[in-house]
């Protein structure tokens, strides 16, 4: 066959058509890599901070035990106080009842409320 028969046999409409899929095949190459690498930039950013956040938990957890360890040292070499006894039930009823309860209202003096 000759190759003007051979174009005749394929519509123009075809040709375009296939031409057309195959450049916005090639356009998207250098779209679709700048997306790919920024999908990977952004994944290691996110597996960075999840790190950060799981390193700064443990040093807080290692700062909140050395605390408690301390205080804990700081309350047995503490001298132990007596304490003192309670004080008697007979002499709290005692000092409760030398206080006297006025019957008269503070408010007394107030001028009445207008609504």
């Amino acid at each position: 066959m000759s190759e003007g028969k051979l174009r005749s046999l394929v519509h123009s409409q075809i040709t375009d058509g296939v031409t057309s899929a195959s450049a916005h095949v090639i356009g998207l190459g250098p779209a679709l890599s700048a997306v790919n690498a920024s999908l990977g930039q952004t994944q290691a950013q996110s597996v960075l901070f999840a790190n950060m956040v799981n390193q700064q938990q443990q040093v807080a957890l290692v700062g909140l035990t050395t605390t408690v360890q301390n205080v804990a040292k700081l309350m047995r070499l503490r001298p132990q106080a007596k304490a003192a006894p309670p004080p008697a039930p007979q002499a709290a009823y005692s000092a409760a009842s030398s206080v006297s309860v006025s019957s008269e209202s503070p408010f007394r003096h107030a001028p009445p409320v207008v609504t």
